[in-house]
């Protein structure tokens, strides 16, 4: 089990004017985000379209639209790009219904298989496009560097539009537009954009595309906010910061998709016997994400493209159901693999960066393993697998904030085939007969880089509340911080000296622990999901001191507040 190390914030000594009426908890929540005015507070806790940046900020982006205008009105044929995991099947499927169902256009999208094809754009890939006769391809959240295969094919156009780090050549410069088949690109990062902020998902950068194409097309009855829920969904599964214009983006998204439901997303909920749910960010991490990306894991990830644009609710169902069930196997092989991985961590544990083998495991998979190993053990983790060719090793990265892993790929990148990702997570391959090397080299260079007091399993507690503070009002003025996701993470707070009148395992498999727990006046109830091995030593009597989440809870028509348990410690400071 995880130990943690809690680090709990301090009452704030400042105070923003106009919130005295609310409790003092809202101040120390305030300064853990560093808001400092009256008006940074109402812009947070209200945001609205005044955070959107003007898509036109995109360097290129209005010389883009005109050619890719003049490729339409040509009736040329055009297809999207698109990748396979969320934000690449929203970033598909969002564009392709606004150039087919309200432009007109010859339009085609196209998903590479991971097991053939692999991320981003591949000789596979293009080869399909190219027997299909097309023209000109539109790249959305493709996350790799291929400057070689666009030179390579000057019969076709292509419109590169990202988010991923910013894209370079093999001699490690920036990519620009000599390429005379590249037409336009579209990415916060380019060198020459005036795009105040970066940290936008795929899907965002898709989404502006389709702005500047409306702000020139017109096109009547049609408001890009139509896509917003589809936005929202893909900034909390790519885990973009909730900062910024992804605030808005993501608490506008789940407004819109609450007054009405897209159809995809209702059904996938169905499938997931959710469908009366209030749409939240954790429908969109815990249930509809995993869902339409176990179709990449596991199949073909077009499937979720064809839930998303469908208009028909019998194939919708369809749809939703075989990724239901895609997601369920997708479960049991995580689970299978996750065993089989942490079996060679026992001659690792020492060093400050893990790599495991397998072969011929899932290449879907192995980032969910990556994952889960980095959750756990709070170090970077290279999940690999062995192909069926005997010849070629592909991998997933994941590391916590403290290490840059698509870094460490780049510094050692001669060993390497491809590889391409963000700061935490990230995709590579390469040879066989370069593993051991590689291994040696990434152990070494992270052993070098990371002190022991990186990996500490750290609980960030955002201030002390006592049990009489519980309340509905305040609920509901938490409640404003939301949407919760990366960057603004849902508050928890410090209960100390908590009676423990009862205690017990709950669940079908006796993996959860319920507690009733109290003072003098108040009394609630507290589960702790997951934790039922760590309380075997709670019983009642005893004094513990929680780490938890104060929650509406709703059950036979009555409603409550309960808390949601983090960890837990015995009580030192008795009262």
């Amino acid at each position: 089990m995880k130990k943690y190390i809690w680090e709990i914030t301090p009452p704030s000594e400042e105070e923003i004017p106009g919130y005295s009426d609310h409790h003092a908890i809202i101040q120390t929540l305030f300064k853990l985000r560093e808001i400092a005015t009256p008006n940074e507070a109402e812009k947070f806790l209200y945001p609205t379209s005044d955070l959107l940046h003007d898509s036109s900020l995109l360097t290129g982006i209005s010389e883009t639209v005109t050619c890719l205008l003049s490729a339409i009105d040509a009736k040329k044929k055009i297809c999207i790009h698109g990748d396979f995991d969320v934000d690449g099947i929203v970033s598909t499927s969002i564009l392709w219904d606004y150039l087919y169902r309200k432009l007109g256009a010859n339009v085609s999208p196209i998903i590479p298989s991971r097991f053939t094809e692999g991320y981003g754009l591949s000789e596979g890939s293009i080869q399909r496009m190219i027997d299909e006769g097309v023209d000109i391809v539109i790249t959305v959240d493709c996350k790799k560097k291929n400057i070689d295969l666009i030179s390579a094919h000057p019969e076709i156009d292509f419109i590169i539009t990202d988010h991923h780090s910013y894209p370079i050549d093999d001699e490690g410069s920036l990519l620009t537009l000599e390429e005379p088949n590249i037409k336009g690109i579209i990415h916060p990062q380019h060198p020459d954009s005036t795009y105040p902020f970066d940290d936008i998902a795929g899907a965002t950068v898709t989404w502006k595309f389709i702005d500047a194409l409306q702000n020139v097309t017109s096109v009547e009855n049609f408001s890009i906010d139509e896509y917003l829920p589809y936005v929202a969904m893909a900034t909390i599964t790519d885990i973009m910061p909730l900062k910024d214009e992804n605030r808005y983006i993501v608490k506008t998204g789940l407004e819109l998709a609450n007054e009405s439901m897209p159809r995809g997303f209702k059904h996938l909920l169905a499938s997931a016997q959710k469908e009366d749910d209030q749409l939240q960010t954790y429908h969109f991490g815990y249930v509809l994400g995993p869902r339409l990306n176990a179709a990449g894991r596991l199949d073909d990830a077009i499937e979720g493209v064809r839930l998303l644009t469908t208009t028909s609710d019998s194939h919708a169902a369809s749809y939703a159901q075989r990724l239901h069930d895609l997601n369920l196997e997708r479960q049991k092989m995580t689970i299978s693999l996750m065993n089989e991985a942490e079996d060679q961590l026992e001659n690792q544990l020492t060093n400050k960066l893990f790599i495991v083998k397998g072969t011929d495991w899932p290449e879907g998979i192995i980032g969910l393993v990556a994952g889960k190993i980095q959750e756990k053990y709070n170090r970077p983790i290279l999940v690999t697998t062995l192909t069926h060719d005997g010849n070629t090793i592909k991998g997933s990265a994941r590391s916590p904030k403290v290490f840059h892993v698509t870094d460490a790929l780049r510094k050692h990148d001669k060993l390497l085939l491809k590889y391409g990702g963000h700061a935490q997570a990230a995709g590579f391959s390469l040879s066989s007969k370069d593993f051991e090397e590689f291994s040696k080299r990434m152990v070494s260079y992270a052993n070098t880089q990371l002190k022991d007091e990186d990996l500490l399993h750290i609980l960030k507690i955002s201030g002390e509340l006592e049990l009489k503070d519980l309340s509905f009002e305040l609920l509901d003025t938490l409640e404003l911080f939301s949407p919760f996701g990366n960057g603004n993470p849902r508050p928890l707070f410090l209960f100390k000296n908590l009676y423990v009148f009862d205690s017990k395992p709950i669940g079908q498999q006796k993996n959860h622990q319920k507690l009733l727990v109290g003072d003098e006046q108040n009394r609630f109830t507290v589960l702790g999901f997951g934790m039922a091995e760590k309380c075997t030593d709670i019983t009642p009597g005893d004094t513990i001191d929680i780490a938890g989440i104060p929650k509406r809870n709703e059950w036979n028509g009555k409603v409550s507040i309960q808390l949601e348990m983090k960890d837990f410690r015995m009580s030192t400071n008795l009262r």
